[in-house]
């Protein structure tokens, strides 16, 4: 990793005041990027003098115009995207409300995409820029108990693969992060339904491992990065051949269930 990799490049991060997109920021703080962080939180307590904040309500593509028009009159330009939103309510399908259901696929989709389209005409006057989407191993393999979340992050991938390719040759680079579990108040609550045995297959990972593998990709533009390596190995076979899922999801239930249980022992 290295400072000039990102210093003075304008990034906006989308989800900023959330773990993951929190560790983010302070790690670009602290390598002199002009940072803008956007969520429809209240202001957060990482800004500097190089960073700005935008409330909006990024399930909404006139909200991210907004966006995008503030941080051009202030920078006249954006380098990266980094869209960190995500949603989850967990517990069975059917338990969830007509409301519930929208506003996690608003959330986890419809923001990534609107996000995209609302920078994309920029950065193609720019013919440069990087959009750097946040999935999931939910978006691999299926969640029993977090379906919506899972489709959601289904969606998140191949919106993100086919947009890369939309985009071949005109200087704009998307990129994709699926990771398992993260020590992050969404895996806390996930925790609350004894049923979400996926999630906790693997040990969880720290919000700044993630936040290290974005700065990464900034400076090495890949298509798509899978944390842990080697679960991310094993999540493309399974994502691959549906059948070899159904037959080891009874070991997976059993393992997610012991640490699951472990995981709210220490909490």
């Amino acid at each position: 990793m290295k400072t000039n990799d990102v210093k003075n490049k304008v990034i906006i991060i989308a989800g900023g005041t959330g773990d993951i997109g929190s560790a983010a920021v302070q790690l670009l703080n602290s390598l002199s990027a002009k940072v803008i962080i956007t969520s429809k939180r209240n202001e957060p307590e990482l800004l500097t003098e190089s960073s700005m904040y935008v409330k909006a309500d990024l399930r909404s593509f006139d909200e991210w115009q907004r966006v995008v028009r503030d941080v051009h009159q202030k920078f006249h330009q954006v380098d990266i995207l980094i869209n960190c939103v995500g949603m989850l309510i967990p517990g069975s399908f059917e338990s969830l409300s007509e409301h519930e259901i929208e506003c996690v696929t608003q959330t986890n989709i419809l923001s990534i995409m609107y996000g995209a389209k609302a920078v994309l005409p920029l950065m193609r006057k720019q013919e440069c820029g990087h959009i750097i989407n946040i999935g999931s191993l939910g978006g691999m393999i299926p969640m029993p108990y977090e379906a919506t979340y899972s489709a959601t992050k289904f969606a998140v991938r191949g919106f993100s693969l086919s947009l890369s390719k939309e985009l071949q040759g005109t200087g704009i680079s998307v990129s994709l992060i699926s990771y398992g579990p993260v020590r992050t108040k969404m895996l806390e609550l996930e925790a609350t339904d004894e049923r979400s045995t996926i999630a906790f297959v693997n040990k969880p990972l720290d919000p700044a491992q993630v936040a290290k593998a974005i700065i990464n990709l900034i400076d090495h533009p890949t298509l798509e990065v899978v944390l842990p390596k080697l679960t991310g190995k094993l999540a493309v076979l399974a994502c691959n051949t549906p059948k070899l899922f159904s037959a080891v999801y009874p070991i997976l239930d059993f393992i997610g269930g012991n640490r699951l249980r472990k995981f709210r022992n220490k909490s």
